[in-house]
Formats: C-alpha cells, structure tokens, sequence
C-alpha cells in the first residue's frame, strides 16, 4: 500500500524539498553466520548523549552499545571491533578501546557471536617513537586482546608512518608482531583517504610498490596472517592483488565504494567483507549472503549492490567523517535513541550532508518504520533552527518522539556518578563511604601507593597523581570508562609539606606544595568541566583550608596553595554559571584525619575553635553530600566553612 507520510528536508536554496517516505524494504535476514562468506561489520560505539561532547573524554553508553552488538550478531555478522568506526583515534582512546573490546568479547562468548578486534600503538602519546617502542606497543595491546580470548585485526599506526625509513622497517615491525601472536591475525592496509597521516604507509611512493612489501611480508609469515583488510577504495586493484595471496589468506574487502562486485567475485576468486559500511546497512548485508548461501548470486546483488550508492555518500570526503552517516542511520532506523557521538564528532557532516543521507536511505527502503524515522530527523532539524515541517501517518507517534529529544532534568542524588579524588584516606575516604550509600556510582582515586581501607559499599579504586597532568587525564578516561560518564568530581587531595620558616622553605618544596595542592586542582578542572558543561551538568569541588583564609606562620606553600584555590573556584564558577555546572571548595580547619595526625592540635589550638574541638571525617562527608545535592543548585563560587566557627569570613 502506498504511504501518504511525507517529510521537508533542508535544501541547498535554504527552502526545504518534500520527500515522500518509502515502504520498508521486505528482507529475509540470517540468524547464524553466513557459510558462504565471512562477513563483519565494524561496529560504532552509541555515545552517553548527556555526557559526551568536544573536548570532553569518551562517555559511552555501555548498554546500548552492547545491545548493537547483538543485533549485528542475530543478523549473522561478526563484529570487527575497536576499529575506525568505533571512532578509534578520533574520541576513543586506548584505554576505552581496550575497555569496549573486553566487554564485546564477553558479550560474544554467551551468545557465540563472532568478533576481531583492532590493535594499534595509540597508547603512545604523539611525540617521535623508536621502532622497537612501537613493535612493543602493538604487543602490548596483542597480549591484551589474546589474554581474554580474542583475535586480533593489526591496524595501521600513525607512528610507523611517521618513523619508519623504508620497506624494511614496516618489514621488521610487522614481523615481529606477527611472531608474538598465538592466533592468526588479519592485517589492515588503510588508505590515506581514510587517515591522512598514512601517506606513503608501507614505506613505498606507490600502491603497487607497496603491494610487493605486503606480499612479501605475508608470504614470510603466511601460518601467522588469516587474511588482509584492504581499505584503498580500488576495485581493479583489490582484485589483482586477491589473486597472488598464497592460499588459505582471505581477502577482507574494505572497499565501501566497490563491495557488492568484489565479495559477489569472479571465476578466479572473491572477496570476505570487513566493512563500516555493513554497520550502516546491516539488514541488506545480512539478507544478500542469505541469497548468496543459496547460489543466488543474482539475488545477492539485487539486494546489495542499491546500497553502494548510499555507502558512496556516507564515506565522502572528508572520508574520515564517515562515522557521522553510520550513526545518523542507526538513529533513524531505530537502534538507538539519540544522535550523539563520542567528542561531539555528529558536528563532522553538514546538515545538507544529513539530509541527502536520509534521501538516499528511504530511496532503498532502509527504515523498519519510516514514520519514527521522519519524526527523528524533522526533531533533530528543527532543533537547528531550520523548522522544517512533516506530515505523520501516525501524528501521536511523531509527537511522542519529538518530545523524547527534550534534555532530562537535573538528575536526582541517587542517579549522580562520583569521582573522588583522594579517597583513601581522611575526608576523601569518608565521603566515598557516604556516597557509596546514596548515588548511582561511585569511583576513588589516590596515589598508586596509597593504601586504600577496607570499604562498607565495595567502589572503584584508581591510580592518580594530580602532580602530574598526564596522570589526571588518564584517571579521568578511565573514570568515565567505568562509570559511562561523570556528573561530580570532588577533590580532597592535598599535602601540608614542613611546618618550617619560609626562608627555610626552598623553592622546591614551594612548587611541590603548589603542583599538589593548586596546579592539581586546575589540571583536574580542565579536565572534567568541558564534559560537565557539554552534558548540561556537574558538580566540582575542590577542598581549601582555614590556612588559606588567615595564613599559617610556617606554612607558606600551604598557605598559598590553599588561597589560589579560592581564587580558582570563583573563576571557574564565574566561567560556567550558564552550563548547569557548579563550582565551590571547602575550606576545613582542624579535622581528625591523617593529613593532620603530624601535627596534632595543642590547647591553645582548640581554644582557637570556638566548639573546642576537632571537626570529623565524616562531618566534612556530610556537607558534600548537601553541595552535590538539588537543594544546593544555586550556590557556586562558595567556599564553605567548615572550622568550628573559627574562620572570620
């Protein structure tokens, strides 16, 4: 029956075109692999779309990210994970991808599902890297993988591109890797148009030469290599090069321009399919090797080869934007709620871009239910400022889904995701014990060395050092990792170096209490706000002293440290009042914790308290529990007292 559901799309002119929805295309999928070809889709990841933004670490949502796989896997693909399209060097670090690997090959064990994951050395950081830095780094991650059970697809590394001399040195690199491996490993032969920075990869000016340094290598090592994934977008050479593998090694097309032609094949061989582009089109794949089991091969292209023109539009140039167009359409069609990617990358594609991607999929048939998938497209426009205007067959579906787009409200204290920085001990580790009662998550981190307490509510414990910056960044990464996102940061951490005069304080022990106490702070700050304010929430507090209020003689470092920190927090507070993020310190005097037991306090101390005692652990807990909670939402830039009555101001 034919549809009446239309929808106004953006055009070029600025006006909007109307386009009337197709029917579903009527499709019989497998459920177990196909026997015909081995067959993986890479997988994208489903971002945490209140947490995820430029600039902020990867905030996944583990659940529907998983719940992707599954249906990938009850098509009869196999998932190629922690590659390109699960945006692996473009928002997803390693220690996530590492993360997303171990979790997908769980989930596949208790279903068998089929899955290769993507190894590469981006746990280096950018600076220039010797070859044998990076032979270890591919094996690092190789082990890895294999220690859970996994087999691995070997990326390119944009370190060998950038240190490698010549053929040999791709040679001698691979090799070695190849050596290490306890499974066979498919390569990746990735195009610059995918990555720029591959340029001249295989350390040859030409395909063709670099043809010979792979087939050489692959020859050398031929027990070792199950296959290649070949992602030049060149049919004719694809094919060449399919027909001098020594046999037994598949040829994994990654070709998303050419696919259908060069997995149907020819009288000489075919190709296996590795593809991003079956992550946008996992029906139609799924549906075409049902044919082809059959020997239809006909069939199979009748039922492939109308999506290649839709793939085409997906990975234009800029190809690496790529990613945007398998996300959009896992949107429209139904497979997740929202259309937002990890570091914010949905902005890569322009909303003209968008739009004739929807064209191009409704002109196949691509959505189950073309009525959810024009009410999320016309949500998402409009939400642009370009209003355009659609007709529902089904109105109170449309409806019911636009509103499904509005921000959540502010979240409630027992949904809220902690990081406690400091928390083995003192105040940090009573305020983890508190929280650990009453949020949805809550994860501690202190010093490598720290020795952490036996806790009443078990939580995750993490290496930091906010000494140093590298060590935030990673906490932070990892921190989101396990938690899906954060939503307060709290940091207790802090050292109150020798009580001494300060022309006996050097000015390394100045900078020490300093990088500590204040430079910390900032580091951590720069490191969680920009995710809080792109989420539209957090909470951030840092802890100060009643020394930072009235100075202590004998403790300038301390003393200083402390008053930056007050001076921090009101800037920061100032920066983001717009973003739902707040931004306070708690300034302790005197509280019966570790950080003190060195300098117990004497008579003349308490009688300075007006209680005339010491605060506790758990009092400080306690006044953290009321600034991260919905009653405190108005207050940032504070410092709160918390002396006994002894501060002034």
């Amino acid at each position: 029956m034919k549809t009446l559901t239309t929808i106004q799309l953006p055009a070029a002119s600025g006006r909007h075109r109307t386009l009337e929805l197709a029917q579903p295309a009527t499709l019989e999928t497998l459920t177990a692999p196909p026997t015909s070809r081995v067959a993986y889709a890479a997988g994208h990841v489903v971002a945490d779309p209140l947490r995820s933004g430029a600039g902020s670490p990867a905030a996944i949502d583990w659940d529907a990210t998983l719940q992707l796989r599954h249906s990938l896997w009850n098509l009869g693909l196999g998932v190629a994970e922690s590659m390109d399209t699960a945006q692996r060097g473009m928002g997803l670090g390693p220690a996530v991808a590492l993360e997303l690997a171990r979790r997908t090959l769980a989930e596949a064990k208790s279903v068998g599902g089929s899955v290769v994951v993507g190894i590469a050395t981006d746990q280096l950081d950018a600076a220039p890297r010797s070859l044998e830095e990076i032979t270890d780094a591919y094996i690092e991650q190789l082990g890895e993988i294999e220690a859970v059970g996994g087999s691995v697809v070997m990326m390119a590394s944009r370190h060998l591109a950038r240190t490698a001399s010549g053929a040999d040195d791709y040679f001698n690199v691979y090799g070695r890797v190849l050596d290490a491996a306890t499974r066979p490993v498919i390569l990746h032969w990735l195009g610059s148009m995918f990555d720029p920075s591959l340029e001249g990869y295989w350390g040859a000016p030409t395909i063709a030469d670099a043809s010979e340094t792979v087939l050489a290598l692959i020859r050398a090592k031929r027990e070792k290599v199950a296959g290649i994934k070949i992602s030049l977008l060149d049919k004719d050479h694809e094919i060449s090069f399919r027909r001098r593998l020594p046999a037994g090694v598949r040829l994994f097309t990654g070709d998303d321009f050419n696919y259908a032609d060069l997995i149907a094949g020819d009288e000489q061989g075919h190709s296996d399919a590795l593809l991003g582009a079956f992550a946008a089109v996992p029906r139609f794949a799924s549906a075409a090797f049902a044919k082809l089991d059959k020997g239809d091969v006909v069939g199979f292209r009748d039922i492939l080869e109308p999506t290649v023109p839709l793939s085409r539009l997906i990975f234009e140039a800029p190809t690496q934007y790529y990613k945007v167009g398998v996300v959009w359409l896992s949107y429209l069609t139904g497979w997740q709620s929202h259309f937002r990617m990890v570091a914010g990358l949905e902005s890569g594609r322009s909303i003209l871009h968008l739009a004739d991607l929807f064209d191009a999929a409704n002109g196949i048939g691509l959505f189950p239910e073309p009525d959810l998938s024009a009410a999320r497209a016309t949500a998402y426009f409009r939400a642009q400022g370009l209003y355009p205007m659609a007709q529902y067959s089904n109105p109170a579906r449309a409806v019911a889904d636009a509103s499904a787009q509005m921000p959540a409200a502010t979240p409630s204290l027992s949904d809220l995701r902690c990081l406690i920085v400091g928390a083995a001990s003192g105040i940090g580790h009573a305020t983890a014990e508190l929280l650990s009662t009453k949020v949805g998550r809550v994860i501690g981190a202190d010093l490598p060395t720290s020795q952490w307490p036996a806790a009443r509510s078990p939580y995750s414990q993490l290496p930091i050092d906010v000494s140093e910056p590298q060590s935030v960044e990673e906490a932070v990464e990892q921190a989101i990792s396990l938690a899906g996102g954060l939503d307060v940061v709290i940091n207790t951490a802090g050292i109150l170096g020798k009580v001494q005069p300060s022309s006996e304080e050097t000015l390394e022990e100045f900078d020490r209490l300093l990088r500590v106490n204040l430079v910390g702070a900032f580091a951590l700050s720069k490191a969680v706000l920009p995710g809080m304010a792109a989420n539209g929430f957090g909470r951030l507090i840092h802890f100060s002293s009643t020394a930072g209020k009235e100075g202590v003689a004998g403790m300038t470092g301390y003393s200083a440290g402390k008053a930056g920190i007050t001076g921090l927090v009101k800037a920061l507070a100032r920066e983001y009042a717009t973003t739902g993020v707040t931004v306070n310190a708690v300034a302790p005097g005197k509280i019966d914790t570790p950080l003190v037991s060195g300098h117990p306090p004497t008579p003349q101390d308490l009688e300075r308290i007006p209680m005339h005692r010491l605060g506790t652990a758990e009092e400080a807990a306690a006044l953290i529990e009321y600034i991260i909670s919905p009653n405190a939402s108005y207050t940032t830039g504070f410092v709160y007292d918390l002396s006994g009555g002894r501060a002034t101001y």
